[in-house]
């Protein structure tokens, strides 16, 4: 039997990624996260998200960083100049020597041009 359908007394504590109501023990939503025994779920910290269930503050990530643009601790940065990414990318990648690209050029690295 699925833990998330079986309803708790008030002695029996939510395991974590859930919360204690009335009902019972429920999933706690997206974008929010607790610990065992919680009685409300948590709101990720502004700018970050999670999946449905999560269990700690650490499940909360950002979203994936778009096509020139890099993940850093803070979120997506723009690449600098001469350089490029990917969607996804957590790093910029260089420009071959010879070539260069304006700030957050996206996706391959034909948006390095001849200089």
């Amino acid at each position: 039997m699925d833990v998330c359908n079986v309803k708790r007394t008030h002695h029996e504590p939510c395991e974590a990624g859930h919360y204690m109501t009335e009902d019972g023990c429920h999933q706690c939503p997206e974008n929010t996260w607790s610990e065992d025994g919680a009685s409300s779920c948590n709101q990720c910290p502004d700018g970050k998200m999670s999946d449905a269930g999560s269990k700690s503050e650490d499940d909360c990530h950002h979203e994936p960083c778009e096509a020139g643009h890099y993940m850093t601790e803070n979120g997506c940065m723009q690449c600098e100049e001469n350089t490029w990414s990917e969607d996804g990318a957590s790093s910029c990648n260089q420009c071959p020597d010879g070539k260069m690209s304006n700030v957050g050029s996206k996706s391959t690295m034909r948006g390095c041009l001849s200089s």
